[in-house]
């Protein structure tokens, strides 16, 4: 038996949106042990040694924070974009780019630096995930 329309067309943007979340966790946390590995190195300040245990317990607390800022973005993201797919219809530039903008705006809303800001980093944010979907679509070969 098939779902009603509107069951299967939130099944599908929950599915989205803990589909980029999942993904924009592992690639933040991966991001933070790879790309920074924390933010000290083993030879601590003025040369002399840290433990081990410490550098690591600071890597994966650098991990847990970067993955989870990258994962809440990604649930946002994941989600905007599906209804937004399914509302229009269409799978154009112009999904990704009001998804990234209004992702790129909800952790924070109005609350840090007002409307300015928050216009700077929705065109920021929309013009960032559209310039990756131009990229990726290229790399596939897709118009």
């Amino acid at each position: 038996m098939q779902d009603p329309p509107r069951r299967q067309f939130s099944a599908d943007c929950v599915q989205s949106a803990f589909t980029f979340g999942l993904g924009g966790g592992v690639f933040g946390a991966v991001l933070a042990v790879f790309g920074s590995g924390g933010t000290m190195s083993l030879s601590g300040i003025n040369g002399e040694k840290v433990p081990l245990s410490y550098y690591c317990r600071s890597m994966s607390r650098t991990a847990w924070r970067q993955g989870r800022s990258f994962g809440l973005w990604g649930f946002y993201f994941g989600g905007v974009l599906a209804v937004i797919e399914k509302r229009r219809g269409k799978n154009d530039y112009l999904n990704p780019f009001v998804a990234g903008a209004v992702s790129a705006c909800m952790p924070t809303g109005m609350a840090m630096g007002g409307p300015t800001r928050v216009a700077v980093r929705a065109i920021g944010g929309g013009v960032f995930v559209a310039a990756l979907e131009k990229v990726f679509n290229a790399l596939q070969g897709i118009e």
